[in-house]
């Protein structure tokens, strides 16, 4: 009868624990069944109840620099395309506002900004197990043939845009609480930046003549995901995978927790997960990959440089035409070491240690490979 007590008052506890959870998750704005985005998908019914509270236009005429500033509430910010050179603004609520709770609206120079207001909003219980606090979003309708600067801030929102531009400016996203979505973005200098959400970006380009990393991205704990990336680019998170599938550039990825999936043309990159799995794929290029605990497996076509391999705790798997020429060095604790020019190599006593050269001329191309627990593994 005893252990029958305690039993029951753990599952009450635990029973407890879960409710405030889902509490406190629904009056962060979240609804907990209805997550499907509205702009990816039908306006579902987290937004059904939601009226028009603020309409202006404003002539893009002179306009050179657009802020679009949430960052004293919770609304997500969508970016539609407008058919003529004119920027309308439209902001939807679920409950009515004051004046002095609409956003603003101003224009002085060649400047545009668009901020949010600080609200309190009663707490709204909507649908199963979603709580709201009266949120909303805002609807920005932007001609794409802007090209001027653009910056987007959200506290506690997403960012979608449906449009692609094509900025001469530099182009800031920055979000707390929120995920961003974009389709293919060219500008001059590209901050993308979540602290809690993921990011997912169609395409994004830098000029192929500026210096430096153009393009940052970054997200304290969520994945990022970009189809295709022209430029240098710096991204990183804490705790999240990245995944780049084509372009051209220099490569600077870093993830505390997560795997880092690369692919492209011509790159030169430095790849480094403290947790995780490296996979990547070149036509031509050179770099350095680290993991502490992961694998790393590379499919290149043509050395143009020093390759550098790491691993703690995994195998180093390389795919590399026999085309290249190159010196070599690897060893491991724990493992063995194998590769397609074995007769070219000396050998430790233990085979831990291999070092020489592929092909009589390895120029300044030098792959050096080590791991602790793993195996190296360099094949054709």
């Amino acid at each position: 009868m005893r252990k029958f007590k305690i039993g029951l008052l753990l599952m009450l506890c635990f029973f407890t624990v879960f409710l405030c959870g889902i509490f406190l998750y629904g009056i962060t704005g979240h609804n907990i069944i209805f997550r499907n985005h509205p702009a990816i998908y039908e306006k579902n019914s987290s937004y059904s109840d939601m009226h028009v509270v603020l309409e202006k236009q404003v002539p893009l005429e002179g306009i050179k620099d657009i802020s679009v500033l949430y960052d004293m509430n919770s609304n997500d910010i969508f970016i539609y395309e407008s058919e003529n050179n004119t920027l309308n603004i439209k902001e939807y609520s679920q409950t009515d506002l004051q004046k002095s709770q609409l956003s603003t609206v101003t224009v002085e120079g060649g400047n545009l900004l668009i901020k949010g207001k600080k609200r309190n909003h009663r707490m709204i219980f909507n649908h199963f197990f979603g709580f709201s606090t009266g949120g909303g979003y805002t609807e920005i309708e932007l001609p794409s043939s802007y090209s001027g600067k653009l910056n987007l801030k959200t506290v506690s929102g997403d960012i979608y845009s449906q449009i692609n531009l094509s900025l001469k400016e530099s182009f800031t996203v920055e979000t707390t609480s929120g995920d961003i979505f974009l389709p293919d973005i060219s500008a001059e200098t590209a901050e993308i930046e979540s602290t809690s959400g993921d990011i997912k970006i169609g395409g994004i380009s830098a000029p192929e003549n500026s210096s430096g990393e153009d393009i940052n991205i970054a997200s304290t704990s969520g994945s990022i995901s970009i189809d295709k990336v022209m430029g240098d680019t710096m991204v990183s998170t804490s705790s999240g995978d990245v995944k780049i599938l084509e372009g051209n550039g220099r490569r600077n990825i870093s993830t505390t927790s997560g795997n880092i999936t690369l692919k492209g043309d011509t790159m030169t990159w430095e790849l480094c997960s403290s947790s995780g799995d490296i996979r990547m794929e070149a036509e031509k290029g050179d770099g350095t990959l680290k993991t502490i605990s992961g694998e790393i497996r590379l499919e290149l076509e043509t050395l143009s440089g020093a390759l550098t391999a790491q691993s703690t705790s995994g195998d180093v798997d390389i795919v590399l035409s026999k085309d290249n020429s190159f010196a070599f060095e690897a060893s491991t604790t724990s493992g063995d070491i194998n590769t397609f020019f074995d007769d070219s190599l000396s050998f430790s006593k233990k085979g831990n240690h291999a070092q020489g050269s592929y092909e009589k001329n390895p120029q300044e191309n030098m792959i050096q490979i080590k791991t602790v627990s793993g195996d190296v593994r360099l094949v054709e």
